[in-house]
């Protein structure tokens, strides 16, 4: 009998050490998916922001019909989701995000007016969402 009751204990510890190994796994899964969807918000605020800067115009200080003379308000860069950084052109932002939780989530959102109104272009990077 002493060989049949160890037998249950290892099996016991093992479905025990599965069981926690999987709801860490879909801990971290949650972590990650909340922090992406973080980073999204915080790129639509700068996104709204570009957006106003491109159809201000150049005499109050906008960039009048362009995305030129952008830059990412200081208070922007740098949240407690991620960290950011802008690539302006005459018809183009780009809005690149790294995460500041996962070292491997970032997002790239590209912007372009077209006569039917904005386009915006997600790249997601990180196995698995």
């Amino acid at each position: 009998m002493g060989q049949q009751q160890l037998l249950l204990v290892i099996l016991g510890v093992l479905i025990v050490a599965i069981a926690i190994a999987v709801g860490f796994e879909l801990f971290n899964s949650g972590s990650i998916s909340a922090n992406r969807d973080a980073m999204v918000n915080d790129m639509n605020i700068i996104a709204s922001n570009g957006q106003q800067h491109f159809v201000r115009p150049a005499a109050m200080g906008g960039g009048g019909g362009s995305f030129n003379g952008y830059s990412l308000p200081m208070r922007y860069a740098n949240t407690g989701n991620g960290k950011y950084t802008v690539v302006s052109n005459e018809s183009e932002l780009e809005i690149i995000g790294e995460s500041a939780l996962h070292e491997d989530v970032s997002i790239t959102l590209t912007i372009t007016m077209a006569e039917d109104g904005w386009n915006y272009n997600w790249d997601w990077e990180h196995e698995g969402l």
